[in-house]
């Protein structure tokens, strides 16, 4: 599934496995981290979902819950 998302992540290994961190583009606002690579996939799915349910691009929907 193509993800259209204006953010990226880093992926690192952490006490033995690997996370990811989702930043803005920019890399100056985290809005998720330490995500456990597994379930990274599940978290994308569910931002598009709710983004959508909400009628708001993911961009926008990361924004109102990083403000919130």
């Amino acid at each position: 599934m193509p993800y259209f998302f204006c953010f990226k992540f880093a992926t690192q290994p952490k006490n033995g496995e690997k996370v990811c961190t989702v930043k803005n583009k920019e890399g100056t606002i985290t809005y998720f981290e330490d995500i456990p690579e597994e379930k990274f996939d599940d978290l994308l799915d569910d931002i598009e979902k709710k983004a959508k349910k909400e009628g708001k691009t993911a961009n926008e929907y990361l924004e109102v819950i990083r403000r919130e």
